[in-house]
């Protein structure tokens, strides 16, 4: 039983992690277009495809995300 319910907590633990991890994933995701407008308004004179890859390389994510993020945004507006 000991062994069980130990089992059952280590299961529990890796449930825990992997759902914090996606809502963390999903937060950044709904940040990057933000970061990216104000990277921009601090420094106008770089272009878009620069602020994607400093926006990338800060965050994780790839470029293409970034800038598929930022577009998507501007979409729904």
């Amino acid at each position: 039983m000991d062994a069980e319910l130990e089992q059952g907590e280590i299961e529990d633990k890796a449930i825990f992690a992997a759902a914090l991890s996606a809502m963390r994933h999903t937060r950044l995701t709904m940040r990057v277009p933000r970061i990216c407008r104000a990277l921009r308004v601090s420094h106008p004179e770089i272009p878009k495809r620069k602020v994607f890859i400093a926006v990338a390389l800060v965050t994780g994510l790839s470029q293409g995300h970034i800038r598929d993020l930022y577009y998507q945004e501007r979409k729904k507006a």
